[in-house]
């Protein structure tokens, strides 16, 4: 894909002139140009505002090469996924694989470098070596690779039941569940596990914490039609997930096979809680009592919450019965608010006194009533005209030290005025005054209107006086108090006014002012007398509809949210009106989103009379604070309505989704934008592409991509930069250069910031050689690269040998963004003119190091850790070991890390001066500060301690380190390998061999040679053949002497066939057998009486150039003379070719001939 590219860019893009948008370049002498800036720009600012009218004119003129790009795209991207899948496996041999992957476990896979096919057994092996503990993605992409192949090798072969679950298992554990699933589904019928349940339970638990409930729910339902039983874990993670959802059915479901199963003891109260709030409210309540006896007999205690769950719930049936007995059997009190709720029900059905029997047995049970308590009974105690009782509660209620609520003191003065004890009202007025509690409207509108009805109309100015103290009215002496309490009263219509009797008729007084003159009111006096008894009445239960939201707009939250739940206690709902208006207000403050949401549960049908601004502002801010399931509900309630959905919606939507790992709602809720028409603002653009690239969800991204383009093409560059930076920086660069190639093929790139992208993908997908020959052909074109860039890009040449370019490439990014230290120091010296200061450098350096800094000082310059570094490297440099130790301790004990060049001089200063403990106890530091020791490092303290004869210290300390994780990923052992195997320290050698495969590094020929000896001088002839085939496959050459080593060894122990492979292995890979190794064969084949081998191998030995002395020859020619009868006519004989073998030497490794005797 990336040679195409390159042909695109020679080709195409860039023979083509310069767009003139192209900001200047700066030309250095390095192999790349970097820009001042860390981050990619082409564009000039000047030239920015041009760029909108460079895309509308590309646009115009091919606006018919913008459609379906994106489609165009996909399909290539499913032809290039489907061909891998088929071709991938078969057309690889298990070499093929192994070479590879050969760097993942090399002592697990080493020895069957030398086999062609797998047994069920070796499978096995390799997967229990390297699937036990953490497996990385590689490791899984390995096994699985394995897995089929050897799956494939003929029709007979199947892998072992373990190899089966120990696959799963690590499929699992890499969280590839799809594969996971296919591989148990497609085996569990034939019945080989002895126990699938674990292996069903991790693939559902993944499932469920990926947030992919459909699958997950479908294998739960599998699994328990095969009558598996899930874990525990697995039941709580899918349980949460449902919960999460708001899957409530789902959750029961779930919850009640979970206690069907033994697993009670697992229950969790919030799960419980939802299942039991469930089942009440679907009435089904004695199921809910039946789950909780279970989880009783199982020794599980039911929450508190779920026992006053299933109280309430008897309470709405008015099974009050059956309330009474399962809170007795249960000893439980409900909360006080449920209690509440009770009380006030048995209220209204059965009377007081039933009520007041509830709340003495609930006593018993632990219930603590409270202020509330006694308002209820109080008030329903007034309103069924029980005065009397309503005092008796007054009085238990203040002998238990509870202080009374104003709307007792309502109750009791407006059922005082009903059965005429107004002459009473203003003493119990009085007293609710002297115990500190304020009235409110409701109690002054009592006292206007019970003073109205008994013509009290002195009272009522006093009490009208009051409520201008008070602020809850104004009135003037010209104003007649009469209207003022009846516009209060909200009956100015009836028109009232006071008439004096005139005593001419029948008399009309019905009383009397000071003065004796009989009065009486001008009105409809029947409707009047109506009224009044009805404000009286309905002030005698509170009203909290009404207050909860008075004062229209302006809505003290935490007051509502106080009132609300108050009223639920007294048994009111809210109206409609009143919900959405709190509702609304609740929407508009992001902390108040829980109480919302609870809102919404209790009164769900509310949602109809909500507006789409409001369900809008709902969406927005439930998304923003991560309660995504809640707010996919209200998307879809906005799609039920036909509500429109803003754009910023969805925005906010997707990108919660992203962070809670919804795969599966958020490619729902792309589906419904795009169903919309949605499109998203160009702020919008790369938090959104980043979100669905994040969790692969490339089909969505080019069809968003499409869209856009076909509504808005002069938005291509911009949208092309936006997708193309996301591929590439979320591991799918070869959906880029698709891209790139599609949008080469209609002519719009326009400069070469798509192949940058492309080369920084490649480059984080540790494709190098891709990235790098992109980078080539944008060099070779003089196009400028940014130095985030750049300093990926020098590792990068060091490790292909290019060290040139890599050191200009390192001073050009200098020139651009000096580093601190000394060499940006003497840098500025000589810009600022001070060549003295600069010359001076090393006397600098050779003087006491508070000298250093006082010229620092001087030279207002501030050392750094960088600085200190320097001063180690110059005074080490200098010959000055002391003051370089110095220089090192400064860092330390300034809490600094040195660097690694740093702490490789000291150590290696250390070692060389014989001062060992001083090197160990630095290493030790490094160790305790977790700083990685680097190769030279580990080789200068190893082979120190072997020179002391320490070669036990020696393994112990490498050990110490590889198990710490302090071996950088550069390391080189080669060395080290050598000098252990000549201390018998082979074992240890071959760790480090494989410590260097495993960090991507290729040991030397010599590493292996060594390795080889040592295994050899231990008769390891196994692991030194298997040893000698891996040299093979990693295209190194064994030498004469290794090889040599190897066929007098197997000889010597009579394994002539393997010693005759390594002479054919050498014909064909080099160098070519001597002479005295075909020798010691042909010996062992002798003394063995084995003429056949020995006939054959003499003959391979005349055509490699090698003639056989006298005596072996004739003794040979002598041996076989009596098989010469028996030789058929037809066929030439073993003794005839030995007489006229060739003579002539082939020395060539690769010969034809040579290959033959493979």
């Amino acid at each position: 894909m990336w040679r195409k590219l390159r042909y695109a860019l020679f080709c195409g893009l860039l023979e083509r002139p310069s767009p003139p948008i192209l900001c200047q370049r700066v030309r250095l002498s390095g192999p790349f140009s970097t820009c001042s800036d860390s981050t990619w720009s082409l564009v000039s600012t000047s030239d920015m505002g041009n760029r909108y009218q460079r895309d509308k004119v590309l646009s115009d003129s091919g606006s018919k090469s913008l459609v379906r790009i994106g489609k165009s795209v996909l399909s290539r991207c499913f032809y290039l996924c489907e061909k891998k899948a088929d071709t991938s496996v078969e057309e690889s041999s298990l070499q093929d694989i192994l070479r590879v992957y050969a760097d993942i476990s090399p002592e697990t896979t080493r020895r069957f470098w030398r086999v062609s096919v797998l047994r069920p057994e070796d499978f096995l092996e390799i997967l229990l070596g390297i699937g036990n503990g953490d497996c990385s993605l590689r490791k899984v992409e390995f096994l699985l690779k394995l897995f089929r192949w050897a799956k494939k090798q003929s029709a007979d072969f199947d892998h072992l039941p373990r190899s089966y679950e120990v696959m799963i298992s690590v499929l699992i554990r890499a969280q590839m569940y799809e594969d996971a699933e296919s591989l148990l589904l497609g085996v569990e019928s034939r019945e080989i596990f002895s126990n699938s349940a674990p292996l069903f339970s991790g693939i559902i638990q993944g499932y469920a914490e990926d947030c992919k409930l459909e699958k997950a729910m479908v294998l739960f339902d599998k699994a328990r039609e095969r009558g598996t039983v899930p874990s525990a874990s697995c039941f709580q993670s899918l349980l949460s997930l449902l919960a999460k959802k708001k899957k409530v059915e789902l959750v029961t479901k779930v919850y009640m096979d979970m206690i069907k199963v033994g697993l009670a003891s697992y229950s969790q109260d919030f799960i419980l809680k939802i299942v039991i709030v469930g089942l009440t409210k679907n009435e089904r309540i004695l199921e809910a009592i039946t789950l909780l006896r279970q989880l009783r007999c199982s020794g599980t205690e039911a929450s508190h919450f779920a026992l006053s769950a299933i109280a309430e719930g008897l309470c709405k049936k008015k099974d009050f019965e059956d309330m009474f007995n399962f809170l007795e059997e249960w000893g439980h009190a409900p909360d006080v608010h449920i209690c509440n709720k009770i009380i006030s029900s048995l209220c209204i059905d059965l009377g007081i006194q039933e009520s007041w029997s509830f709340m003495q047995r609930m006593e018993v049970l632990g219930f603590k009533s409270d202020a509330i308590t006694f308002s209820i009974l109080i008030c329903h105690s007034c309103r069924a005209r029980k005065l009397r009782d309503g005092y008796i509660y007054l009085s238990e209620c203040l002998s238990r030290g509870i202080v009374p609520t104003v709307y007792i003191y309502n109750a009791l003065i407006s059922a005082g005025f009903m059965e005429g004890l107004h002459r009473h009202a203003n003493d119990v007025f009085e007293d609710m005054l002297e115990k500190g509690i304020m009235p409110d409207q409701t109690t002054f509108k009592i006292l206007l209107a019970g003073y109205c009805k008994y013509r009290k109309f002195d009272e009522v100015k006093r009490v009208l006086i009051d409520m201008r103290n008070r602020c809850l009215t104004s009135l003037t002496s010209l104003e007649d108090s009469l209207s003022k309490a009846l516009i209060f009263l909200g009956l100015d219509h009836l028109k009232v006014k006071i008439k004096r009797d005139n005593n001419v008729g029948i008399p009309r007084s019905e009383f009397f002012d000071c003065l004796g003159n009989g009065l009486y009111l001008d009105t409809d006096v029947e409707e009047y007398e109506t009224s009044l008894a009805g404000i009286l009445d309905s002030a005698i239960v509170p009203g909290f509809d009404s207050q909860l939201m008075r004062g229209n707009d302006k809505v003290n939250i935490q007051i509502a949210l106080k009132t609300k739940d108050e009223l639920t206690q007294w048994g009111q709902n809210l109206s409609l009106s009143t919900y959405s208006k709190l509702f609304r207000h609740l929407c508009a403050t992001p902390h108040h989103l829980k109480e919302a949401i609870c809102l919404l549960d209790d009164i769900p049908e509310s949602l109809e009379l909500l507006d789409g601004e409001t369900l809008n502002l709902l969406l927005k801010n439930l998304s923003k604070n991560g309660m995504v399931a809640p707010a996919m509900m209200i998307l879809e309630r906005l799609f039920k309505r036909k509500l429109l959905v803003e754009s910023q919606s969805f925005m906010e939507l997707i990108v919660g989704l992203s962070k809670e790992r919804d795969i599966d709602g958020l490619r729902e809720c792309c589906n419904q934008a795009y169903s919309s028409m949605w499109l998203p603002s160009s702020k919008d653009l790369r938090p959104l592409f980043s979100s669905l690239c994040r969790w692969g969800l490339i089909k969505e991204v080019l069809e968003l991509f499409d869209r856009i383009l076909e509504n808005c093409p002069a938005l291509v560059s911009s949208l092309c930069t936006s997708v193309l930076k996301e591929l590439c920086m979320t591991g799918y660069t070869i959906v880029g250069c698709i891209l790139v190639e599609e949008l080469l093929e209609r002519n719009l790139v326009m400069d070469h910031a798509p192949f940058v992208y492309i080369s920084m993908g490649f480059l984080k997908e540790q494709q190098l050689v891709e990235s790098l020959g992109i980078l080539d052909i944008l060099h070779n074109k003089n196009v400028t690269l940014p130095i985030n860039i750049c300093q990926h890009i020098i590792p990068l040449l060091l490790r292909f040998n290019r060290f040139e370019e890599a050191i200009a490439l390192k001073e050009s990014v200098l020139a651009r963004k000096p580093d601190r230290g000394y060499r940006s120091l003497v840098r500025q010296m000589l810009l600022k003119g001070l060549i003295s200061h600069a010359l001076r450098l090393k006397d600098l350096i050779q003087q006491k190091d508070k000298l250093v800094e006082l010229n620092m000082q001087h030279m207002r310059i501030h050392p750094d850790k960088n600085t200190y570094d320097f001063l180690v490297h110059g005074f080490h440099k200098c010959g000055e070991v002391i003051k370089s130790v110095e220089a090192l301790d400064t860092i330390i004990f300034k809490g600094w890390r040195p660097s690694n060049r740093s702490l490789r001089i000291v150590i290696c200063q250390f070692c060389n001066d014989g001062k060992l403990e001083k090197a160990l106890e630095l290493s030790k530091l490094m160790e305790h500060n977790k700083w990685k020791h680097g190769s030279v490092i580990q080789n200068e303290l190893a082979m120190a301690l072997l020179r002391c004869g320490g070669l036990s210290e020696a393994e112990l300390f490498l050990d110490r380190v590889a198990k710490k994780g302090l071996i950088p990923a550069n390391i080189d052992y080669n060395n080290l390998i050598q000098n252990l195997c000549m201390h018998s320290g082979i074992q240890n050698a071959v760790d480090l061999l494989n410590v260097m495969l495993k960090k991507g590094n290729l040991p030397s020929e010599m590493s292996y040679s060594s390795v080889i000896h040592g295994l050899c001088d231990c008769k390891a002839f196994d692991e030194a053949l298997d040893f000698h085939a891996e040299m093979l496959h990693q295209n190194l050459q064994p030498s004469v002497e290794v090889c040599n080593a190897l066929v007098n060894g197997l000889c010597a122990n009579w394994r002539t066939d393997d010693a005759r492979r390594i002479l054919r292995t050498m014909l064909q890979y080099g160098p070519p057998p001597t002479y005295s190794m075909y020798s010691h064969v042909l010996d062992c084949y002798h003394l063995n009486n084995n003429l056949d081998k020995a006939s054959e191998l003499l003959q391979e030995m005349q055509v490699a150039g090698h003639s056989p002395n006298f005596e072996t020859h004739w003794s040979l020619i002598s041996n076989l003379s009596s098989l010469e009868k028996k030789s058929d006519d037809g066929d030439k004989s073993i003794l005839s070719g030995l007489l006229c073998g060739s003579r002539l030497p082939v020395m060539n490794s690769k010969s034809k001939v040579a290959s033959a005797f493979k």
